[in-house]
């Protein structure tokens, strides 16, 4: 498929006699491309005799011409059969040759590899449906062998072609202790006890303490963390947390556990909300009515059983309202349920247990 592109397509010009006090109609104008074919015999414009006529647009095609160079010339005839001065204009032609797309090969083998590259198709082999494109890839990388410490884990694809790709990597840290955050709620209110269950792995000597900490406004723990609760144990458990009234109401926080002796701090962190409203017990059939469910303000989290529970909300949302309802078995908005603009509100399958 051609497609031509030229620096000419559309010509403004103005032809004209040279007599001011006793200018004639212009009757004809005619336009010729490289070479002159004479007088009244050039390609025609077609006109309503005037004068003068000033910017006529005179659309040129280019089929036919050959790429390169070329000179535009145009001139206008009068009533009495005088021609004007040639006016000229010169233009570029290229042709551009547009290549279908390729088409996309398939995905037919992905490998890993830890630390050193045993050259391509010496990896650990990853078992994959072959398709294009692959969005998410899924692995399981032995560990057991890896010394303590940081390592790099790094993964590639190779097409039905034979090309591989770029290779994909990550930093693993091994250690002898590791901490896991277990199922706490995404969010919880202030000054109220919850729960944090916790898993130890590893050995921990006697006299370590356990403590969750609420990360800053922004997830960070590098500065502005706060400590929710404390357990003095060498073994996994569950840490009662309560969030201090200072603590300003937001979603970008993060719950974690760490460990004094041996001391970690690159533990798992688990995403966290400070709420104004502390979730209610986990029920199974959850029903928001107006106006006593209705929110106006901060972030609200309403759950239901995450396996079969149901919410019917036919509550208001308005304000700057942040709300998240989260069900395992359905979300029902019947008629009265209201979100005004500005607000945030979500649906999530889940829910508490």
């Amino acid at each position: 498929m051609k497609n031509i592109k030229a620096l000419l397509g559309l010509l403004c010009f103005c032809l004209g006699i040279f007599s001011t006090s006793n200018a004639q109609n212009i009757v004809k104008i005619e336009y010729y491309i490289d070479t002159d074919p004479g007088f009244g015999v050039a390609t025609d414009v077609p006109i309503t005799a005037a004068t003068p006529i000033n910017n006529l647009n005179v659309s040129v095609p280019m089929t036919g011409l050959t790429d390169g160079f070329h000179q535009f010339f145009a001139r206008a005839k009068d009533a009495n059969g005088a021609w004007s001065m040639v006016a000229n204009h010169q233009f570029l032609k290229t042709t551009f040759v547009i290549t279908p797309a390729a088409t996309i090969p398939n995905v037919v083998k992905a490998e890993y590899f830890i630390d050193t590259d045993p050259g391509f198709d010496g990896g650990v082999n990853i078992p994959l449906m072959p398709g294009t494109p692959i969005t998410n890839l899924s692995a399981t990388i032995d560990i057991s062998v890896l010394t303590l410490g940081t390592h790099k884990v790094f993964i590639r694809i190779k097409d039905d072609l034979g090309a591989w790709s770029m290779v994909n990597t990550q930093t693993i840290t091994i250690a002898n202790n590791a901490m896991l955050v277990g199922t706490v709620p995404t969010g919880f209110c202030r000054n109220a006890a919850f729960n944090v269950p916790f898993i130890a792995n590893g050995t921990f000597s006697a006299g370590n303490v356990f403590t969750a900490q609420l990360s800053n406004a922004s997830g960070s723990f590098t500065s502005g963390v706060t400590t929710l609760g404390t357990l003095t144990s060498t073994t996994s458990g569950i840490i009662s947390a309560t969030i201090p009234n200072a603590i300003a109401l937001g979603t970008g926080y993060k719950i974690r556990v760490i460990p004094s002796n041996p001391a970690l701090t690159n533990v798992d962190e688990e995403a966290f909300s400070v709420l104004s409203v502390c979730p209610p017990p986990c029920g199974t059939i959850v029903i928001l009515q107006s106006t006593a469910d209705d929110y106006s303000t901060g972030t609200i989290l309403k759950q239901a059983n995450a396996s079969t529970g149901v919410i019917t909300a036919t509550n208001k949302i308005t304000g700057n309202a942040n709300v998240t309802y989260k069900s395992g078995k359905s979300i029902i908005l019947e008629p009265g349920f209201k979100v005004d603009s500005g607000t945030v509100f979500k649906t999530e399958f889940g829910g508490c247990n």
